[in-house]
């Protein structure tokens, strides 16, 4: 039948009404979603900072328990006590790197890689963490590559296996795939783009809505105290971001558990893992190296120069570099070794180095850092490989790099 003017007035408010019902529920959780995004980059810029700092501090901590170590005899009761520092050093170290992978500051080394050989390779250690208990399934349904650090990878499925295990304490099923997709920024803007996905799913106990809007937070943890830090997922989550990527969360109390991580697939073939460095015959001491150190931290500073002087080192300092610019040019001494932080308050590492390695050329660079900085131009990003140190460091990581850098200048020398 025909519908009245008034009907026909009606039905167009009422799909009025709706749209702008739907209008408002799409504002409403885009606001969410910006709140969210917002609240978790400023606890990012935070996590960041407080571990960057505290690295300096466990350097010193390491370091001068590392040199107390070296004088003491071996039969020395005071010898535990240090042994017991350096532990809880070791320990606190642990918990900056997950810091700083959830703030997107720690050094990472992006390469070709194909997601899918990566958790092949893992798979047979994912199932001895599992347990007989729970039953795993994988499907690897994609050969794409993506750019990706390949050991932050594996730290990122590690942590979901091991999420999903203490969500099924009773058992259950665990199911691993790599598949193909799509995915869009996580800001929700922009065009979607092919992207390689991986899916971890469990049948366990889920969680509730509250729950599911803090699980990426640092120290937000649902189980006892004492059983776990809360950082595991907040790790998850940095690397993630920091690798352009995004990570989405299903759950429901008693229905399980879907993670979806997608990573932008890349143009190209992976290539092999690089092989790991060769590393020098461990030494307490060095040949006749001349090194130029520049740390704006006074105490990293002093205890490194101190470490590098009782290695056999001749160390000139600078705080900045600028004044180490300044000491190159007006003392003709040659420098073996230039050892610089990244994170200067004139400089960054590369633009220093660069500069450096101008006015003597074939200078060896060694970086060191207490996380990437976001905020600036990286010495990870100038293309060539470079070599770095990451704090926290001790004696023998220092003298090791410096001895696989210079060769034959710096072979050890006997006590």
């Amino acid at each position: 039948r025909t519908w009245s003017p008034e009907e026909s007035n009606l039905a167009a408010s009422i799909a009025d009404v709706v749209a702008n019902v739907l209008q408002g529920t799409k504002r409403r959780q885009l606001e969410a979603q910006l709140r969210q995004s917002q609240k978790m980059e400023a606890i990012g810029v935070l996590a960041g900072g407080v571990a960057h700092d505290f690295n300096n501090l466990l350097t010193a901590i390491l370091g001068y328990a590392a040199l107390v170590h070296g004088q003491l005899h071996r039969d020395d009761p005071t010898l535990e006590h240090i042994d017991e520092i350096r532990k809880a050093a070791e320990r606190a170290a642990a918990l900056t790197r997950q810091l700083l992978a959830f703030g997107r500051k720690q050094v990472m080394r992006p390469r070709l890689v194909q997601l899918g050989a990566i958790v092949a390779g893992i798979e047979p250690m994912l199932r001895r963490v599992i347990g007989e208990d729970i039953t795993f399934r994988s499907s690897i349904a994609s050969t794409a590559t993506i750019h990706a650090d390949s050991g932050q990878l594996e730290q990122v499925l590690l942590n979901l296996v091991v999420n999903a295990r203490e969500a099924m304490p009773g058992g259950g099923v665990l199911t691993v795939a790599v598949l193909d997709g799509t995915m869009t920024p996580s800001a929700g803007h922009g065009d979607a783009v092919a992207a390689v996905v991986l899916e971890v799913a469990d049948t366990g106990t889920g969680m509730d809505r509250q729950t599911l809007s803090r699980i990426f937070e640092p120290f937000f943890t649902t189980k006892a105290i004492g059983k776990g830090t809360g950082l595991g997922l907040a790790m998850v989550y940095g690397i993630v971001q920091q690798s352009d990527g995004r990570i989405d969360v299903e759950s429901e109390p008693g229905r399980g558990t879907t993670f979806r991580v997608s990573f932008p697939a890349a143009a190209g073939q992976a290539g092999p893992e690089p092989s790991p460095a060769v590393a020098p015959p461990s030494a307490s001491r060095l040949g006749p190296v001349s090194l130029l150190l520049v740390e704006d931290d006074a105490l990293v500073r002093g205890l490194t120069a101190e470490m590098l002087e009782r290695s056999g080192c001749r160390v000139r300092s600078a705080a900045c570099g600028q004044e180490a610019l300044t000491m190159v040019q007006n003392d003709p001494e040659p420098i073996d070794l230039v050892l610089t932080d990244i994170v200067l308050p004139d400089l960054n590492g590369r633009e220093l180095a660069q500069r450096l390695t101008s006015l003597r050329p074939g200078t060896k660079i060694l970086f060191m850092s207490g996380y990437s900085a976001n905020d600036g131009p990286s010495p990870l990003d100038g293309g060539e490989p470079i070599a770095l140190i990451e704090k926290p460091f001790g004696p023998e990581d220092l003298v090791a790099k410096i001895q696989s850098l210079l060769g034959a200048k710096a072979q050890p020398v006997s006590e």
